[in-house]
């Protein structure tokens, strides 16, 4: 049985390159800040750029993990400190990064042939 590989058109890789070196640079640049664990509006910008990125489902990564903290800080596995800050913040751009991805360059390219097969039959 042959395996198929789905090619895609150059601009697909182009985008999806810039989008995940766009993503990497919001993480890196929050974290080469000088105020990283102690400014709250570095912790603010770093979101907003995320959120940008993955908008609009973005926004449901961002309270999975929030809620997830909660349910966890509610049963008493809070834990306090800049360890738990990070492990929050990779957990947080790593959901943000795989619902971006699979909104982007999974769901939208489907829909979107989907759209232009519904208007060549109704042609």
């Amino acid at each position: 049985m042959k395996k198929i590989i789905k090619r895609h058109k150059p601009y697909y890789w182009f985008l999806l390159i810039t989008w995940l070196l766009l993503c990497c640079y919001a993480l890196l640049s929050y974290l080469l800040h000088s105020e990283v664990w102690s400014n709250s509006e570095v912790s603010v910008l770093f979101h907003l750029k995320m959120l940008v990125l993955t908008f609009p489902l973005g926004y449901v990564a961002a309270f999975i993990v929030g809620a997830l903290s909660k349910l966890l800080s509610a049963i008493g596995l809070e834990s306090t400190g800049i360890l738990a800050q990070q492990i929050s913040l990779f957990a947080t751009w790593l959901a943000m990064i795989v619902i971006g991805y699979f909104q982007w360059f999974v769901w939208l390219p489907k829909l979107f042939l989907l759209a232009k097969s519904l208007i060549w039959k109704k042609n």
